[in-house]
């Protein structure tokens, strides 16, 4: 990549042609979303900087970007997820955004998935959850979930 040269003639770095170390160091100050936005700027910066961590993620959340976008954070595959990826209990009380358990806060594709070849999923085999007032029952020993219709059944 070329150098920039001032209006006074005098030759300028690129931010791409700094050293890995001094990209670290900046991406340190960047606040979310920015610091997102950067790592999705390039392989490079893909590859080089560090994702964030489940502490991050819970700190992100809080942010006005999040807040309006309605974005909350998983603990098991450390993404930030829109509402409609949660159950309702996942986003109340205790695990609402900033309350005290929100650190146990997972979303609905991580409940229906088997933690390891030995242990069953979060959500078993016939868990009723309910996304956004429409409740869904996970049938299959995959967790693949099916929505059903529970108004009107008492129940």
């Amino acid at each position: 990549m070329a150098n920039l040269t001032t209006a006074s003639g005098e030759s300028s770095l690129q931010f791409m042609s700094l050293p890995p170390e001094i990209h670290l160091l900046v991406f340190r100050y960047l606040s979310f979303p920015w610091s997102i936005h950067l790592k999705l700027t390039s392989s490079y910066f893909n590859s080089l900087l560090p994702g964030l961590s489940h502490q991050d993620l819970l700190q992100a959340e809080k942010s006005r970007y999040a807040t309006f976008r309605h974005l909350y954070a998983c603990r098991c595959c450390l993404r930030l997820r829109s509402a409609d990826q949660f159950a309702r209990r996942m986003l109340e009380r205790r695990r609402s955004r900033g309350g005290r358990d929100a650190r146990k806060r997972f979303c609905v594709e991580c409940g229906l998935t088997p933690r390891t070849e030995s242990q069953e999923a979060r959500y078993g085999r016939g868990a009723i959850i309910d996304i956004q007032g429409v409740l869904y029952v996970s049938e299959s020993a995959d967790g693949e979930g099916r929505e059903r219709d529970f108004r009107g059944s008492g129940g």
